[in-house]
């Protein structure tokens, strides 16, 4: 404990927001980040949409700033995500699991077909709700396996969510759907 305190102290002192997590793989943020990324990833195998217009729709979804897709591009995360989700699927849930498209895409090296910067991309509106409603259940179903685990306190989650990985906090996101919708986008 006085470690804990000592490291979330130094952590505040150099400019960081810390919160307290208990331990798991992937601890609280990881299962939602390459998580959201899979869920996006199998709206593009399931035929929902392209990964530029998955990635775009995503950011209306989930408020991303830059969908998963470019995220990967940004980030160079697809060797990790793919490594990351096969543990996540041994060590926290089933429902985790490597898409095909990120083992293609890990073997080729081949970056994402993404949105430019400030590009709108056009899609049909039944395909747009279809992709926006799988994003935001899989989102919230992966938040509450993370918060059920007793990984993380809600309020240091909401916070931790929004800061880390600049997506709409899910408590905020289940209250603008209605919480009905919500639950009902989850199961």
């Amino acid at each position: 404990d006085a470690i804990t305190t000592w490291l979330l102290g130094f952590y505040e002192a150099i400019g960081k927001v810390p919160i307290r997590v208990k331990s798991r793989y992937g601890y609280a943020l990881d299962p939602i980040f390459e998580g959201s990324f899979q869920a996006a990833a199998m709206c593009v195998e399931d035929g929902l949409g392209t990964t530029r217009e998955v990635d775009w729709a995503a950011t209306k979804a989930l408020g991303l700033t830059v969908g998963p897709f470019t995220a990967m591009n940004l980030t160079g995360g697809n060797p990790i995500t793919h490594h990351g989700l096969n543990m996540a699927h041994d060590r926290c849930h089933s429902w985790f699991r490597t898409p095909k498209l990120l083992d293609d895409a890990v073997k080729s090296g081949e970056a994402w077909d993404v949105p430019a910067r400030g590009e709108t991309v056009e899609l049909p509106t039944d395909r747009m709700k279809a992709i926006v409603e799988r994003l935001q259940g899989s989102y919230l179903g992966l938040c509450d396996e993370v918060l059920s685990a007793g990984l993380v306190d809600l309020s240091d989650f909401e916070m931790a969510v929004e800061i880390a990985l600049d997506m709409t906090p899910p408590v905020r996101l289940a209250r603008s759907l209605g919480f009905d919708k919500a639950l009902a986008l989850i199961e």
